[in-house]
């Protein structure tokens, strides 16, 4: 069985050296995952480097809400936040487990 971390289509593979880098991305990603799953739809490895590759521009919190946003919709897609993803998060607990400090890129590449 491969290693989950060295598979071609793992979150740490797909993101590495982006902006979505970060444990925080891999829990969002690995629910939309299981979310996919439960919906008898799961991604394929083809499709999730395009979803990954259409987050990163995002940047961490937009694609963290998108990623959240598709799931409370029930949608079977990922698209760009309605609304904006720091307003998303404010108010929530949620917020307060998003410590850019353990991502592996420079603060900058958030935003």
């Amino acid at each position: 069985k491969p290693d989950k971390k060295t598979h071609p289509d793992s979150w740490e593979v797909l993101t590495a050296g982006t902006a979505l880098d970060c444990q925080e991305f891999g829990q969002a990603w690995g629910e939309w995952l299981v979310y996919r799953r439960e919906a008898h739809k799961p991604i394929t490895a083809s499709t999730a480097g395009r979803q990954v590759r259409l987050l990163v521009p995002m940047g961490l919190l937009a694609a963290i809400a998108s990623i959240h946003q598709s799931i409370e919709k029930g949608w079977q897609g990922l698209f760009p936040p309605t609304v904006a993803p720091d307003a998303d998060l404010a108010g929530h607990e949620e917020r307060e487990w998003l410590d850019i400090r353990k991502c592996k890129v420079p603060v900058e590449r958030f935003r």
